[in-house]
């Protein structure tokens, strides 16, 4: 059996985030900390209104963001950031979306993507494509327990539907 995650625990295997941002990059090893601190701003579960929640250590995300990302004309550095997190987590859960079809007819729009994002802020990707990193029907069988958890925590009460051991999802 899995042990489940730490709270607070890197993402996906991501080593822990950097506590902050190289001032300048002068070697690789700089950029890997950077590269690190960025994977971790991008991973980080969607917030209310799909915004970027407090930093790990309570910091405010535009503190963060202005450390590592510079502000043009148009945007501030967290506006720039937001762009690539939103799309990190809108693709992950169309992604959900086109593997589970049935699922997201059962539960309805709403109720489909907050168990996503429970499930995925909970067990996040650890695959650099998409289609393989969400929702499908193998991992909803194989998780029963999980997606169970997720339900919970996305206030959906009782899933009105079950996982056969042919991975046809039943009423």
């Amino acid at each position: 059996m899995r042990a489940e995650p730490e709270p607070g625990a890197s993402p996906g295997g991501l080593q822990p985030p950097p506590r902050r941002a190289p001032r300048r990059l002068q070697t690789t090893g700089d950029l890997r900390v950077l590269q690190r601190l960025m994977a971790h701003a991008l991973v980080r579960p969607l917030a209310p209104k799909h915004r970027q929640p407090p930093w790990i250590d309570g910091r405010p995300m535009e503190e963060v963001a202005a450390e590592f990302i510079r502000p043009n004309d148009r945007l501030t550095a967290l506006e720039r950031l937001e762009i690539y997190h939103r799309m990190y987590w809108f693709r992950l859960i169309d992604c959900a979306t086109d593997d589970c079809p049935g699922l997201r007819s059962v539960l309805g729009a709403r109720r489909f993507e907050r168990l996503v994002r429970a499930y995925l802020a909970k067990y996040p990707s650890r695959s650099f494509t998409a289609p393989q990193s969400v929702l499908a029907a193998a991992a909803i069988h194989r998780r029963g327990a999980a997606l169970d958890g997720a339900a919970h925590r996305a206030g959906i009460r009782r899933c009105p539907f079950r996982v056969g051991a042919d991975g046809r999802i039943r009423r």
